[in-house]
């Protein structure tokens, strides 16, 4: 299956530009304690699994890169429509502890810069 540029926020992040590095993780909410006779209890928010994922860009242009910050900005303290790679569209927000958008500069040929750079989001 071929893979589409993601869009977040309403923001077609790239056009052209897929992600280099993909890591999608499914996961539950909630939490587990550890009984004094030694078993475990599980106290699930909901039974369906969520999920989060990592993605990652190299050689983005500048004004990739400010594309990238406004689709950021669009959801830096609320949710908005993320559409995977595959196609699928979620509800999401920056992940938990994600609130910093890192740029990596490299030199190209020349005098020329591109950036690299991970955006990290999790599903309402």
């Amino acid at each position: 299956m071929a893979i589409s540029v993601p869009t977040l926020g309403g923001q077609t992040i790239f056009t052209n530009t897929y992600p280099n590095r993909y890591k999608q993780t499914a996961g539950y909410r909630g939490s587990t304690s550890i009984m004094a006779d030694g078993s475990m209890t599980t106290d699930l928010v909901n039974a369906s699994a969520k999920l989060r994922w990592e993605i990652g860009w190299d050689w983005l242009t500048s004004a990739q890169v400010a594309t990238l910050k406004t689709a950021v900005e669009a959801v830096k303290n609320t949710s908005g429509t993320y559409v995977d790679v595959d196609g699928t569209s979620y509800t999401v927000t920056l992940d938990d502890g994600f609130l910093e958008l890192e740029f990596e500069m490299k030199k190209i040929a020349g005098n020329n810069q591109r950036f690299a750079t991970t955006l990290k989001l999790r599903q309402v």
